[in-house]
């Protein structure tokens, strides 16, 4: 008896962990009772976006996604980097994974996509004639000055993983600013500096706090972008995480991108309801940061981001 009961508490346990990630936020219920496949994805941020959240965003697209596929449900799990890469090493592999650079050898797990449009940030992600991935949101550096400041000089607000120096083409002499994305937004607003090399997040925290403030493009070049590869090990599973990523670039997805304040990589225009937003959509990045760099050495640009003897290295990684 004890056994039996046991066994029906890890069951309970198990349905747990696979459906309360989905229902915790979801706005539409699902019989469950009529779901015959459960398609994980972890979903991971390796960068800040422009507002709302993404693994929301993920899961109001599932929500979709699942209205036109009887039976489906997809279940968004957020992770960080370090528990993917614990889990890559044991084996354990989900059915897709949201992604951005910062999470590595994840082509080594990726099955092959069908979609290729000719642009830098599906160049991004070639591997073997194909790709092993979609790029299906993205940001972008952008150089802001508040108005009527008095303060000097330009600060860089810097991601962890990120590589705004190198990005924006500025050198990293020893005198530039350079601090961690809610530092130099404040240090901004301090009226110390004249301008900061941000991202789209910091356009809307201007915004939301009524500041007058100019946007122009810092870069050509981005490495602000939010992946969707296919990792499911079952063929059936499979096939459809690849109709669910491929969901993903649908018009449909696309125009919503506005919810997160990130632009679109297949050329879906977005009303964002932001002037700066707006026209910063009108010019895409041109050259996107490969998908495919390992860790070494991405972690060596991270660490030089910016360093003059380093820039040649950089553009290796840089596809167009």
């Amino acid at each position: 008896m004890k056994k039996t009961v046991s066994w029906f508490c890890l069951a309970v346990v198990a349905c747990f962990i696979v459906f309360a990630p989905r229902y915790l936020r979801a706005e539409d219920k699902i019989d469950e009772g009529a779901v015959s496949t459960v398609l994980v994805m972890w979903h991971v941020d390796t960068f800040e976006g422009g507002t709302g959240s993404r693994q929301d965003f993920l899961m109001k697209s599932a929500v979709e996604f699942e209205k036109q596929n009887n039976g489906v449900l997809v279940s968004v799990i957020k992770h960080t980097e370090e528990s993917v890469h614990e889990n890559f090493s044991r084996g354990i592999l989900p059915d897709m994974i949201s992604f951005g650079v910062g999470v590595y050898d994840v082509v080594n797990y990726a099955k092959p996509l069908k979609t290729r449009i000719n642009n830098a940030f599906f160049a991004s992600v070639e591997s073997g004639g194909g790709v092993f991935c979609y790029p299906y949101a993205f940001g972008r550096y952008v150089k802001l000055s508040i108005e009527g400041s008095k303060g000097e000089g330009v600060i860089v607000s810097k991601g962890k993983n990120n590589l705004p120096l190198f990005m924006s083409g500025l050198v990293n002499d020893g005198k530039v600013s350079v601090f961690e994305p809610l530092e130099a937004y404040s240090r901004l607003l301090s009226g110390k500096y004249a301008s900061m090399i941000g991202t789209q997040r910091d356009v809307y925290r201007l915004t939301s706090r009524g500041v007058q403030f100019t946007c122009l493009q810092a870069s050509v070049k981005t490495d602000l972008v939010q992946y969707v590869a296919v990792t499911a090990v079952d063929g059936a599973r499979a096939e459809l995480a690849a109709s669910f990523a491929a969901y993903l670039l649908t018009d449909a997805v696309q125009k919503r991108l506005n919810e997160i304040g990130l632009f679109s990589p297949v050329g879906v225009s977005v009303d964002y309801g932001i002037e700066a937003m707006n026209t910063l959509e009108e010019d895409p990045p041109s050259g996107v940061l490969s998908a495919i760099l390992d860790g070494q050495k991405h972690r060596e640009l991270v660490q030089n981001d910016g360093k003059n003897d380093f820039f040649e290295k950089f553009e290796n990684y840089m596809r167009y």
